[in-house]
C-alpha cells in the first residue's frame, strides 16, 4: 500500500522503530495514540506517517522519534539525506533526498505538481492509505 501526504508528513520505515523499541513498543504506542489514528497518524504494513501544517510540530515530532534512537539524517559523499525518518511536503516532495522512499506526483486541475502518495521502495501496491476520521472525539 502507499501512504497519502497531506501538508508535512514525517515518515518512518516501522521495521525500523521495531527493529529499536520492539514490537510491544509499536504497538503501545499505537494504543497510546488511538485517538489520533486516521487523524494525523496512518500507516501500512512498511512505513508510518505523521504530520503537521506546522514546521515547528514537525521539528517536535523529529525530536520524539530521535529521542527513541532513530537518526533522522546522514551525509554521503558530502550530502544531506534523510536516514531514519524522511520529511515529505504535499506540494514539493521529500525535504531532502531519501533513498528508501518512493513519491508518486499527480497534476492538478490547476496545473501545479503535488505530491498524492509515498511508498516504501519495496511496495509495488498502488493501493492508498490516508486519514480516515475527520474530527478529534472529544
Amino acid at each position: 500500500m502507499a501512504i497519502q501526504v497531506r501538508f508535512l508528513s514525517v515518515i518512518i520505515p516501522i521495521n525500523r522503530i521495531i527493529k529499536l523499541k520492539g514490537k510491544d513498543w509499536w504497538n503501545n504506542y499505537l494504543k497510546e495514540n488511538e485517538k489520533m489514528l486516521g487523524i494525523t497518524l496512518w500507516f501500512d504494513k512498511y512505513i508510518f506517517r505523521d504530520g503537521s501544517m506546522s514546521e515547528e510540530f514537525i521539528e517536535e515530532i523529529i525530536k520524539f522519534w530521535e529521542q527513541q534512537g532513530l537518526k533522522s539524517k546522514k551525509i554521503v559523499n558530502k550530502h544531506e539525506f534523510w536516514n531514519d525518518l524522511c520529511v515529505v511536503d504535499s506540494f514539493s516532495g521529500a525535504t531532502l533526498p531519501c533513498e528508501w522512499l518512493r513519491v508518486k506526483y499527480i497534476t492538478t486541475k490547476q496545473g501545479a505538481k503535488v505530491v498524492s502518495h509515498v511508498s516504501f521502495y519495496k511496495d509495488n501496491s498502488e493501493e492508498v492509505i490516508g486519514p480516515t476520521r475527520k474530527y478529534i472525539d472529544v
